[in-house]
């Protein structure tokens, strides 16, 4: 049985995170290579410090290949810069009336909503289809033989700084690893936690991180928003330093060793109190003058989320699951605090099931690894479709060679 292992490969602003997977033939994802460490060198979601971030990753990199017992070639890798910026493009052909639409005009219609004028330091991480108009008829998924007199082709456009997304790649390439996907994180996250029939319903998926928060709107099975917000978990904790006069450490580790605590909604007893020693020192605070400081700054950051999104006419018709990942949605009441700012129930993000070392790989922050991972895995299955159909080929090309060549070859009835 032929067995080929995928890597993820996440740089965030908080930390740098690395699985390798064993994947066979037959189906089925096993970790069998886990490293997470702090980063370095990465400020809102883009490499600043291509050495610093470099080192770190390459730390990570052999942590994991050695649990592994395997040499890293290639990964698929999360970006999240607070420098990407997503939009919608159309292109519009106008046909003689009642003409049949063929290939012919579909591709021509697709190139035209494909030719964006970008400036030159933008660069295109992705282009998603998200359906044809056809006259008044929305959201066709294939026009093909079809009257019409205007036809339109609908794609969602992510594009990056140009010279982030090269730091990157540059890192790395000088780890010998080969770039085999570069997805936006919140894509990741939500093929991780979404099923199909919840982006076909209208689905929504936050991804929390260290210093940016990321989001994907989808309907009709299809992308149909997403955009980057330059507040995260540090916000919060950096709030908390100058709200309760404490070292920015001591404010992350109240919200570390308290997310079995709600630090936010009125579910937390507001008796309960926390010393914390600094310098020497020590300060007695309560929950409620913490909730005082980290709530309205999730109430902000989930408001700066909604004033993006709810420009979509897809927004209000959310009928699916919406989730929040990352490793700032593990704070406990945060997913009420959304809910109230949008006006609809929000849930957490949940672990898939996962085989190996799934006690390594335990909380919302490696939503976006595990669905790198999948991505990896859909991407080795249409090698293996690839190879069935060559293998296929071959040997009907054999067998031809033997019908022709051998005269004592007879069909077996």
């Amino acid at each position: 049985m032929e067995i080929d292992f995928i890597v993820s490969i996440d740089i965030g602003s908080a930390r740098t995170r690395v699985l390798i997977a064993e994947i066979a033939e037959s189906g089925g994802a096993k970790i069998v290579g886990v490293a997470d460490r702090p980063s370095g060198g990465v400020e809102k979601g883009r490499i600043t410090d291509e050495e610093k971030a470099s080192k770190v990753l390459s730390r990570c990199i052999i942590e994991a290949e050695r649990m592994a017992g395997v040499n890293v070639e290639g990964a698929c890798l999360s970006f999240s810069s607070a420098g990407i910026r997503s939009f919608s493009s159309q292109g519009v052909l106008n046909l003689d009336m009642g003409r049949q639409i063929s290939d012919r005009e579909i591709q021509h219609v697709t190139k035209n909503a494909e030719k964006i004028p970008l400036p030159s330091d933008r660069y295109v991480l992705h282009m998603l289809e998200q359906g044809f108009n056809v006259d008044e008829n929305k959201n066709i998924k294939d026009p093909f033989g079809l009257e019409a007199s205007r036809l339109e082709k609908n794609i969602h456009v992510v594009t990056a700084v140009k010279s982030e997304a090269e730091s990157l790649e540059r890192i790395i390439k000088r780890n010998n690893i080969e770039i085999i996907d570069m997805i936006f994180s919140p894509f990741a996250a939500a093929d991780s936690v979404l099923k199909e029939y919840d982006k076909m319903e209208g689905a929504f998926v936050i991804d929390i991180g260290g210093e940016t928060t990321t989001y994907v709107l989808y309907h009709g099975g299809v992308v149909r928003s997403s955009g980057v917000i330059p507040v995260g978990g540090f916000n919060i904790s950096n709030d908390l330093a100058i709200g309760l006069g404490i070292p920015i450490e001591k404010a992350e580790e109240i919200k570390s060793e308290n997310f079995d605590k709600s630090l936010l909604s009125s579910e937390s007893d507001r008796s309960d109190k926390f010393e914390i020693l600094t310098g020497g020192d020590s300060i007695t605070v309560g929950m409620d003058e913490i909730a005082g400081i980290v709530g309205p700054r999730c109430e902000e950051l989930f408001s700066l989320v909604k004033k993006d999104v709810e420009l979509d006419p897809c927004f209000k018709k959310i009928k699916g699951n919406t989730l929040l990942t990352g490793g700032g949605s593990k704070l406990k009441g945060i997913e009420s605090v959304a809910g109230k700012v949008f006006g609809f129930r929000v849930l957490r993000g949940y672990i898939p099931d996962i085989t190996g070392l799934s006690e390594l790989v335990t909380d919302q922050s490696w939503i976006v690894s595990l669905g790198l991972l999948q991505r990896g895995s859909e991407i080795l299955e249409e090698n293996y479709e690839e190879k069935r159909s060559r293998r296929n080929y071959f040997n009907l090309v054999i067998d031809s060679l033997k019908k022709v060549g051998n005269p004592f070859y007879k069909e077996e009835v």
